[in-house]
């Protein structure tokens, strides 16, 4: 008979043949190895879910027979199991201890006799019903539960109810998987615990409700209520498939799970566009009924200053008028009289009474009335208009008031709109952000290594990311650093470390470039430390400790572990003691004239120049 194993193989060890293990595969393999990418991973389980179908098939060929199925299993078993019943008067065998009672009365052949053929057909199916379960169905119920781990570990939505905005496919794929969860988990449980339930308590018996509701429905159409032990394999193997099935489901849509995402973003962005423009026109009616209502309350201002000051002159106004009122009748009533007084001489003077220096002075006196009344009109005329032009000023004044409240309502409405508006727009963006980081980790091909490593997702670099505030402590360390380092600090930044990688002549230059700013030491040391920072990409407080430790500043470390309470370990009293000078002995008396000199020509107040055969001269 050929074969492709040749001699060697044939003259192998037993040993050497068992320490030769096949290639893993399905969810052997995605528990051995990081995956590649997330579909490789749908695609090792489904080949899980290929193979776990596999082995169902054969296991009901094994426990069926080769092109049956239950229902030539009922056919089979069916009749006789209630023949034996009947005959040893038991009526119902969904309880293990049922069967065992069934087959002590069989015992007694004075008492009861069932058909020895069925009593035989009966212990043969009971005695499958053992073998099959639940020992052939464990390791399949264990691949199905490790296959819902790894579903529930990469096949998921990256999305938080709780903390990110709404996104309705993540939203709702997070509840289907939910679902299905629950669901896979209430089938496995239903595949191990219904031949326990019914080998288990002898008070509760099994019945049609611990079946799925396929096998339910066949064992009502077939009478099998009462002997559901015949249907208990069908309904594990159902119960495992429906899992399968479930499975599946669960991996198809969180392929198709990305482009959804995609899909809502785009529609977000679009969304955030318009809710961009509505924000951008509910800022601009607020501010243009923040200016209107400035000018408003000014010009309401400026008229109510001025109506208090008139409110003064109102009443004097008025009683002039009224004064004016009387004068302009009274003159009406003596002209009336002088002239009826004219007209009276005017008949009497054919008579001897008549008197013409009396006739001459009233007409005199008439004419100086007559010229005195238009003055009073006018001087009325003028303080009517005035007393009116108060009168407007004030409707002008409470029409402005009025105009100001309306202003005040519409502004108090225009800043909820506002408000109203910056949520919205703050919802999008967050929804816009949340959709973008969603798509980014379903489709990136180091999600699943991250994943497999329980890693988070997220930047890389390990830096501090806060704002450049006084709360960070890298940045009170190099304010310690910079006020107490003095002149150090030019070794210090050659010490320090850097990525990526600066040369020693980089470095030295940057020491160049900080010096020509000739500032105090302090400011120069700020200056070397903000450097290091933005070429570091990965500063870290480790970092200046250890370039401290270098340069033997051990004073400076001190006061940092301090700032950090953390203790000096591996700091003596010699290392502080014996701590080299920072400067020359020699040079002491002259450091503060060189520190002037440096900070006049820094300011440019000192000019200087050398001459040939001459020391410099200052001026």
């Amino acid at each position: 008979m050929p074969t492709l194993i040749g001699k060697a193989g044939f003259r192998m060890s037993p040993r050497r043949l068992s320490t030769i293990k096949s290639k893993a595969r399905g969810i052997n393999q995605l528990e051995a190895s990081p995956p590649r990418n997330i579909r490789d991973v749908r695609k090792m389980m489904r080949s899980e879910i290929k193979m776990l179908t596999k082995r169902l098939i054969r296991l009901e060929r094994l426990y069926y027979g080769t092109d049956k199925t239950i229902h030539d299993e009922i056919e089979t078993y069916l009749r006789p199991v209630k023949s034996v019943m009947r005959a040893v008067l038991v009526f119902d065998l969904n309880k293990a201890s049922n069967i065992d009672e069934a087959f002590f009365r069989a015992g007694k052949p004075k008492q009861y006799r069932p058909h020895k053929s069925d009593l035989i057909l009966l212990k043969e199916v009971y005695l499958k019903l053992q073998t099959f379960l639940p020992g052939k169905l464990s390791d399949i119920v264990d691949s199905c539960e490790k296959l819902l781990v790894n579903l529930d570990k990469y096949c998921i939505s990256f999305y938080n109810r709780t903390s990110d905005g709404y996104i309705g496919s993540a939203a709702n794929f997070e509840v289907q998987i939910g679902k299905w969860r629950q669901e896979i988990k209430n089938h496995m449980s239903n595949a191990k615990t219904g031949f326990m339930r019914f080998k288990g308590n002898e008070k509760i018996s099994l019945d049609t409700s611990h079946l799925c509701p396929q096998v339910r429905e066949f064992a009502e159409s077939t009478d099998c209520c009462n002997v559901l032990f015949l249907v208990l394999f069908a309904d594990a193997i159902s119960n495992i498939r429906a899992a399968l099935l479930l499975m599946t489901s669960w991996m198809k849509t969180d392929e198709n799970y990305g482009s959804y995402v995609r899909a809502d973003a785009r529609d977000l962005e679009r969304t955030k566009e318009e809710r961009t423009k509505t924000l951008r026109e509910a800022k601009d009616r607020y501010h243009s009924l923040t200016f209107k209502l400035s000018q408003s309350e000014a010009d309401l201002q400026k008229l109510t200053n001025e109506s208090r000051s008139l409110e003064d002159k109102q009443e004097p106004l008025k009683r002039e008028e009224s004064e004016l009122v009387v004068k302009i009748r009274e003159l009406d009533i003596e002209i009336e009289f002088k002239e009826k007084k004219i007209v009276q001489i005017k008949r009497e003077s054919q008579s001897d009474k008549f008197l013409p220096e009396y006739y001459e002075e009233i007409v005199d006196d008439l004419r100086d009335l007559k010229d005195k009344l238009p003055i009073y009109q006018r001087q009325l005329s003028g303080i009517r208009y005035k007393i009116q032009w108060l009168t407007n000023k004030k409707a002008t004044r409470d029409k402005l008031a009025e105009e100001c409240k309306a202003s005040r309502r519409q502004l108090k409405e225009a800043e909820f709109e506002k408000r109203q508006a910056e949520e919205f727009y703050e919802e999008a963006t967050r929804a816009v952000e949340v959709a973008r980081r969603i798509s980014l980790c379903k489709n990136t091909n180091d999600s699943a290594e991250k994943l497999y490593y329980s890693l988070p997702f997220g930047p890389r670099s390990d830096r501090d990311k806060g704002p450049l505030n006084s709360s960070r402590p890298l940045y009170r360390i190099c304010e310690i650093i910079a006020d107490n380092i003095e002149k150090d600090w030019m070794k210090l930044y050659s010490n320090l470390p850097f990525h990526p990688e600066r040369g020693s002549h980089t470095i030295e230059r940057d020491i160049a470039q900080i010096n020509e700013s000739r500032d105090r030491d302090e400011l120069l040391a700020r200056h070397a430390l903000d450097r290091w920072q933005r070429h570091h990409t990965r500063a870290k407080v480790e970092d200046l400790k250890m370039g401290l430790r270098k340069i033997r500043r051990f004073d400076i470390l001190k006061m940092v572990n301090s700032e950090l309470d953390i203790p000096d370990q591996g700091i003596s009293e010699k290392d502080l003691e014996d701590m080299a000078p920072t400067r020359d002995p020699e040079l002491i008396p002259y450091l503060k004239q060189v520190e002037l000199f440096d900070r006049l020509r820094a300011a440019g107040k000192l000019k200087f120049e050398l001459r040939e055969n001459s020391v410099a001269e200052f001026y």
